[in-house]
């Protein structure tokens, strides 16, 4: 049995000087004969005009998309011009129910080779089914579960595609933290420090980080990311608040460091009892001090080496003062 579908309504009318009433009508299909040689279409009662109005289109015409053209003759039989619509011509395809579901992850080995699912009825929809997929043995991160549908013809549907997301709920804690300045050149090759407490969080941490002796004068920036004990790494965090500028101490600094050339001792002043921070790198860059300082301070330097030390002063959080001295 084939059916037919019209895309629009048959809107068929003439206007007349003197709105003769409409007294016929016909169509054609595909090629229009002429005025007259159409199908002739009954049942309307004649008037002015005729608008939405249905009739039947036999099957005959064949499947497919087809063309049909309409019009009317008043009582002076004169026609109207043919409104031409597109029809589609089809015969129905039986429904069958889905007798069968299949799913699964990541690899699909082809129809009929998927795990199946159970627990439902067969019908000629199925929405909303819920199953379980067993993740044992999945690694964790994002995989993806195909599932399609067979029907009691042994059709197969097309394939459904749903990510899901595997992931590790342990309760890992953080156990160390590494930073390097500038320049990532990957894991553990960086200046590690171990965090205060042992906890998942560490947002709060006041790190105590050391400068470089190999930093020159500029603008830097600090790097660093955590691990916990389940060996997973963060990511990389990056505040533009601790983008350091070094520069070279001056006098306008308000920080003193004499003598220099100095022997057995030195005195080092912060700017008005600021608090601050000492490091002294050997010229081999071997960390010889590193000194929180909030007043005039002597430091006892018997002890080192002659030759010249780079000195860094970190009192402010962006920026650090760099001078080289000289034991005599």
């Amino acid at each position: 049995m084939k059916r037919i579908i019209l895309t629009a309504w048959f809107l068929v009318c003439v206007t007349l000087t003197n709105a003769q009433n409409i007294t016929q009508m016909e169509y054609w299909a595909d090629v229009d004969p002429g005025f007259g040689a159409g199908i002739n279409i009954p049942g309307f009662t004649p008037s002015a005009n005729v608008s939405a109005y249905a009739f039947n289109v036999p099957s005959t015409i064949g499947t497919g998309i087809h063309t049909i053209g309409v019009r009317s003759k008043d009582v002076n039989n004169i026609w109207s011009h043919s409104n031409m619509f597109s029809a589609l011509v089809f015969t129905p395809v039986p429904t069958t129910n889905i007798d069968s579901i299949e799913f699964f992850v990541d690899t699909d080995g082809g129809s009929g080779t998927g795990i199946p699912v159970t627990g439902f009825s067969p019908q000629q929809n199925v929405q909303n089914l819920a199953f379980s997929i067993p993740i044992a043995g999945l690694a964790q991160g994002i995989h993806t579960v195909g599932v399609r549908s067979k029907d009691a013809d042994g059709k197969w549907s097309h394939t459904n595609f749903f990510p899901f997301l595997i992931n590790d709920t342990s309760n890992y804690v953080i156990e160390s933290i590494e930073y390097f300045w500038d320049v990532d050149s990957g894991f553990y090759y960086y200046m590690p420090y171990t965090p205060s407490q042992i906890v998942s969080d560490l947002s709060n941490e006041i790190m105590n980080v050391y400068v470089p002796s190999t930093l020159s004068q500029g603008t830097h920036t600090l790097f660093l990311r955590s691990r916990d004990n389940g060996g997973h790494w963060s990511h990389v965090n990056y505040n533009p608040n601790v983008t350091v500028g070094i520069n070279e101490m001056s006098d306008n600094s308000g920080i003193n460091i004499y003598p220099n050339p100095f022997t057995n001792q030195i005195t080092v002043t912060p700017k008005q009892n600021q608090k601050m921070r000492l490091i002294l790198y050997s010229e081999s860059g071997q960390l010889v001090v590193d000194k929180i300082i909030t007043e005039s301070t002597l430091l006892n330097t018997q002890d080192l080496a002659l030759g010249a030390y780079t000195v860094f002063i970190w009192a402010e959080q962006n920026k650090i003062y760099r001078s080289t001295i000289v034991k005599q």
